[in-house]
């Protein structure tokens, strides 16, 4: 049994399509096994950031290069690609692959005129999306943001679809399910995580740093910088130096990031997944906007009071530091309950149970052991 996944990242992108790719595959991957099937997954991509690519190859995935067929992707990563690049596309990635039995598709400028083309393999195309602003020709849709106005797939992908819309199928780390939320204790201070995501600008971490570093609240935390999984040696090598001389605390990317999220009191962080890592774990954060397709939901989040406030990272000033972090304690913890209640880390499950039972229908050979 073949499943392949269809991504890319970027500086631009980010990291955060690919990753929650990564875990569903994972989980896909282990219930498929517990049942007695042997999956192979791999990723196929026109554009794939190499400390990414590292990851994916020492969780077992295979990756594709697509560009050595058709070159690289679009300049406008966030742009619907013209129909023909679509179709060539769809094409080289089948081709490559061989035959499939799933094709599972998170990329903003692929849409119907792709997944069309994908369901001509065995079994059911996934689509994860969180803008809603395509056609989809998709057997299961995936989207981890709020929905308050009704289906708004509906209109949007063939009739028959399920879609699974809302935090409740957030794409986290299964073991965010089983965690017991509560705050950090045996320090005498408060624990403080900076954590900007995959793939942030190394002057962006810097002036984010100065400015909490300038607060006069700051001074009551122990406060721990997480560097994304692109962060290269140099850009590392600043950032470590700029924290040390700030009283930081500095860790590359974490694999167990649910029992490390469990250490802390507080978080100012990017939004997107990682938002939601923070709910998972009952965490009271601080957003900093870092894309505009983080911004809705941000805004959702804070409206929901699942976290304390929002702002554009470019915009974000000691003053909001202050705000954040001198906050009363009492304030913090009502924040961490509705964070909770809002994406309680259950989500990868849910979406496991529902792909997993689209493909097992349509793949005809008995299970195999292992």
């Amino acid at each position: 049994m073949k499943v392949v996944v269809r991504t890319d990242s970027s500086d631009t992108i980010g990291t955060g399509h690919a990753m929650r790719c990564l875990t569903l595959s994972r989980a896909l991957r282990a219930r498929l096994t517990g049942d007695g099937y042997h999956l192979s997954i791999v990723f196929a991509s026109r554009v794939m950031l190499p400390g990414l690519a590292e990851k994916l190859h020492a969780y077992g995935m295979e990756t594709l290069d697509l560009a050595t067929i058709l070159g690289p992707p679009p300049a406008n990563d966030f742009a619907q690609w013209d129909k023909d690049d679509q179709i060539r596309d769809v094409a080289a990635t089948l081709q490559l692959a061989g035959p499939v039995d799933c094709a599972i598709v998170d990329h903003y400028g692929l849409d119907a005129t792709w997944d069309r083309r994908a369901s001509l393999c065995k079994g059911p195309v996934v689509v994860i999306d969180d803008l809603a602003d395509r056609q989809h020709h998709a057997d299961i849709i995936v989207d981890q943001t709020f929905q308050d106005d009704g289906d708004r797939y509906r209109m949007l992908n063939k009739l028959g679809a399920k879609h699974l819309v809302g935090p409740d199928y957030s794409l986290l780390n299964p073991d965010f399910a089983a965690l017991t939320p509560g705050p950090s204790s045996g320090n005498e201070k408060a624990r403080l995580l900076i954590n900007l995501g995959g793939a942030c600008r190394p002057a962006q971490t810097t002036a984010v740093l100065r400015a909490v570093a300038a607060a006069p609240a700051f001074k009551a935390f122990d406060t721990t910088l997480l560097t994304g999984i692109q962060t290269d040696a140099e850009a590392a090598k600043t950032l470590a130096a700029t924290a040390g001389t700030l009283g930081v605390t500095v860790r590359h990317f974490v694999d167990d990031m649910p029992s490390f999220l469990n250490g802390f009191d507080l978080a100012i962080g990017a939004g997107g997944v990682s938002s939601l890592e923070r709910c998972a774990a009952g965490v009271s954060s601080l957003i900093l906007v870092l894309a505009d397709n983080q911004r809705a939901f941000a805004k959702k989040m804070r409206q929901k009071r699942a976290v304390f406030s929002v702002h554009e990272i470019d915009a974000f000033t000691t003053q909001d530091a202050d705000d954040f972090l001198a906050a009363p304690q009492d304030k913090h913890s009502e924040i961490a309950t509705y964070a909770r209640a809002l994406c309680d880390g259950g989500g990868t499950g849910r979406v496991v149970d529902a792909v997993a039972a689209k493909l097992l229908r349509s793949y005809q050979p008995k299970a195999q052991a292992i």
